[in-house]
């Protein structure tokens, strides 16, 4: 799970956030639900969400003025 580093953050491995995705009932993922379940910050959470989909591992979608999803296939 989360471990500590030296200055005191937390590291959140990308098989965790995708776990969390593998591990639910709905149909997608918010960055906040994310956020809420792993203790890093949202800022981080959003630029992990985006490189998973960049790389093809979640799927993305805008779905309002800023609001985006996220989903595993």
């Amino acid at each position: 799970m989360a471990s500590n580093t030296d200055t005191g953050k937390q590291r959140v491995a990308d098989s965790e956030i995708v776990e969390l995705f593998q591990n639910t009932e709905e149909p997608f993922r918010t960055p906040g639900d994310i956020a809420s379940a792993v203790p890093i910050s949202r800022q981080a959470v959003n630029s992990r969400l985006r490189k998973l989909a960049e790389e093809g591992t979640l799927q993305r979608r805008k779905v309002g003025g800023a609001a985006v999803v996220y989903w595993a296939e």
